[in-house]
């Protein structure tokens, strides 16, 4: 039997499906269900079959569930989750083994879908250096414009991470530096003034001791943000960066 998403064989006593949708990242979709459907009552009718092993080739096993068929279901909003820009910090603190080419393209894939969607950041992180937050403003100034949310890590007692800090004794960076990156990562991805503005400050490493100079520094282009933000509003019935797809309100 032909099979669209999937591959299918069998080794002496072993089933194997290959998930084989390489262009979308082996992403779980409508056809690949189907797929998956038709082979599994062929392998419980097998007698022969004492196992079975799915996977997903060499570099990916699965990007999760396909976006674009969920913007088609009625999706109109998304998170684009970062957590570090730093693969080091990413593997080591947070286990997620996603490069980082893979998330620019996820962004870009949002982007592409006209979706509304937000960057999700941690900071305040002990284990992160100077050197891994420059990489995370490196990524950022790559990253289609949009807003961004930045959150401060809590290891609540008990928890892995808790047990990670305590065993590692590792000396954090002092608050105003995760601050002053703070301030720089949501502007980084702002628009084109903010991200200007956010690379001369990074560049010359103005402001670590004045912090309260960023609000009145880039004032000016919030107000301009939210103006144009308040013309969506008029014109889309909406606060959100893009306006609601039309699939989406049919759905509601």
């Amino acid at each position: 039997m032909e099979y669209e998403s999937i591959k299918f064989e069998t080794e002496d006593s072993i089933a194997i499906i290959t998930l084989n949708r390489p262009k979308a990242m082996n992403a779980i979709g409508e056809s690949l269900i189907k797929d998956f459907n038709n082979v599994v009552p062929k392998i419980e009718s097998d007698d022969n079959i004492r196992a079975v092993i799915v996977t997903g080739g060499k570099d990916i096993f699965a990007a999760g569930a396909d976006i674009k068929e969920m913007v088609d279901a009625g999706l109109c909003s998304t998170i684009v989750g970062i957590q570090a820009g730093a693969e080091r910090i990413r593997k080591k603190v947070f286990r997620r083994m996603l490069p980082t080419g893979r998330l620019m393209k996820f962004a870009e894939t949002v982007k592409d879908l006209k979706l509304d969607y937000s960057y999700h950041l941690i900071n305040f992180n002990p284990f992160e250096t100077e050197q891994d937050m420059d990489e995370t403003l490196e990524l950022l100034y790559k990253l289609p414009y949009s807003s961004m949310f930045v959150f401060k890590l809590v290891p609540f007692t008990g928890t892995p991470i808790f047990r990670m800090i305590k065993d590692s004794n590792v000396e954090p960076l002092p608050d105003k530096i995760h601050k002053w990156y703070g301030f720089l990562y949501t502007m980084a991805v702002k628009g084109p003034v903010f991200r200007g503005e956010c690379k001369v400050i990074h560049k010359s490493k103005l402001f670590r001791s004045s912090l309260f100079v960023f609000p009145i520094l880039f004032f000016p282009s919030f107000l301009m943000l939210h103006f144009k933000k308040l013309l969506r509003k008029i014109v889309f019935g909406s606060y959100t960066l893009m306006p609601i797809p039309v699939k989406a309100r049919k759905n509601e």
